[in-house]
C-alpha cells in the first residue's frame, strides 16, 4: 500500500450490495432500484465485489431480514476482499 500512495494510485474500495425487498414491490422495480445503487456505488468511485437482492416474507426488527441469511453472508467481508457494505430496503 505504501508504494502505491507514493505512486499516486490507490487500490478500489470493494462493496457488497444488497437490496431488501418485501411483496410490496415488484422484482423489476427492486431491480431498478438495484441498479441505481451500483450507479451510486460507481459514482463513489467504489467497485461493486457482489450484489444481491433478497426477498423476505418475515421482518427482523433489528436487520429488515432474517437472521439465517445474514449469517450466510458473513464470511463475505474476507473472501470477497470487502470495504464497504450498502444495505437498502427496496
Amino acid at each position: 500500500m505504501k508504494e502505491a500512495q507514493e505512486t499516486g494510485e490507490h487500490e478500489k474500495q470493494r462493496a457488497f450490495l444488497i437490496g431488501v425487498r418485501d411483496g410490496k414491490i415488484s422484482k423489476g422495480e427492486a431491480a431498478s432500484l438495484a441498479d441505481e445503487l451500483a450507479e451510486l456505488a460507481n459514482t463513489l468511485e467504489l467497485e461493486v465485489a457482489e450484489q444481491e437482492i433478497v426477498h423476505v416474507r418475515e421482518h427482523n426488527a433489528k436487520y429488515g431480514m432474517g437472521s439465517g441469511k445474514l449469517r450466510s453472508w458473513r464470511k463475505k467481508p474476507k473472501t470477497l476482499k470487502l470495504t464497504a457494505w450498502f444495505l437498502t430496503r427496496t
